[in-house]
């Protein structure tokens, strides 16, 4: 009895350093994104998006090769009906991430977390859809509050742009079916390890936003003064860093997501976009308008309690009791 209560623990300190790591990740990611698009103009979302998934692929790639056994990694080729849902996962989380970029060039973080939080509504249609999960009363109710909120906030954001607005409505949908996708991978009878499925999908997903790079970007990239101007080599720099804190922000998404549940990554969402927010305001001293707050502030409490009635229902479905960091694996 002792060692199973030990056993709990640590799995517990596991989820709970993972999921530190990803919301600091999470947001250094967003924002230094943003500063690349802001600081130096950069028009160029598709290419930002194609090194984040190089520097995955490298870098998870190295590290299936030097520790596999330390990291639990099987290191063996995926069948060609686990692969074929790889890249159908890899495809979803390119045009997701992508957008999300796309909507940094035009809306500050403080907004784009706002629409982000309402990503309980499409995990749930997702997993309603793929897995037949119903919906209670509790639910849509917090959904109707999710759509007003983030409607206040629409109509009072400041720094408004429709194309910003859409792709980051356009992004959110799609990471809410990411994050399904990715916990039937995980946890799924041919399961595939964290660290693997990373590098899969960071190499199809590269695939897929180089060939959208060259064929929507590259000629206008190879015109462009920003590329010769003096002091360009700044924006390579911080290109690369937020190259390589991608990969990690990515990892953690994966570990947080196998650690626990697909809704639980949405509750811990909520919470990470008040970080974000915060950290953005800080940073870029965006104006941001009183009907905004409020439609904030409604935004992410319907979202709070829509997620934590989920993992209600998920926590007495699967018996893990009532801390919301315990690993299903230590159960």
């Amino acid at each position: 009895m002792g060692s199973r209560r030990v056993k709990l623990k640590k799995g517990e300190l596991t989820t709970l350093a993972v999921t530190l790591a990803w919301f600091f990740f999470n947001g250094c990611t967003s924002n230094l994104n943003k500063y690349i698009f802001y600081q130096y103009n950069f028009q160029y979302p598709l290419f930002v998006t194609l090194c984040h998934q190089v520097c995955c692929c490298f870098f998870s790639a190295i590290a299936i090769e030097t520790c596999p056994l330390q990291l639990n990694v099987k290191a063996k080729p995926l069948t060609g009906t686990v692969l074929a849902r790889v890249r159908v996962l890899a495809l979803v989380f390119a045009i997701s991430i992508a957008c999300g970029n796309v909507a940094l060039r035009y809306v500050f973080p403080s907004f784009t977390q706002v629409v982000a939080s309402t990503t309980p509504i499409w995990t749930s249609m997702a997993a309603y859809h793929i897995q037949g999960e119903p919906q209670s009363a509790q639910s849509l109710l917090c959904i109707a509050g999710m759509c007003f909120g983030c409607g206040l906030a629409f109509w009072g954001e400041v720094n408004f742009h429709m194309l910003g607005f859409a792709s980051i409505v356009c992004a959110t949908a799609l990471r809410g079916l990411k994050s399904v996708l990715g916990s039937i991978l995980l946890t799924g009878e041919d399961s595939v390890d964290t660290l693997t499925l990373l590098y899969y999908t960071s190499q199809s997903a590269a695939v897929f936003l180089a060939i959208g790079s060259a064929t929507i970007e590259f000629p206008q990239m190879a015109r462009d003064p920003v590329f010769f101007e003096e002091g360009f080599e700044g924006l390579w720099i911080i290109l690369l860093i937020s190259s390589c804190v991608a990969f990690f922000m990515n990892l953690c998404n994966l570990l947080v997501t196998f650690y626990t549940s697909a809704v639980t990554l949405s509750v811990l969402g909520n919470v990470k976009s008040v970080l974000v927010i915060i950290v953005s305001l800080g940073i870029f001293r965006n104006t941001i308008s009183p009907l905004t707050v409020v439609g904030t502030f409604i935004t992410l409490c319907s979202a709070g309690f829509y997620s934590q009635g989920k993992l209600r229902q998920s926590n007495a479905k699967f018996h893990l009791g009532p801390s919301f960091l315990r690993s299903s694996r230590d159960v």
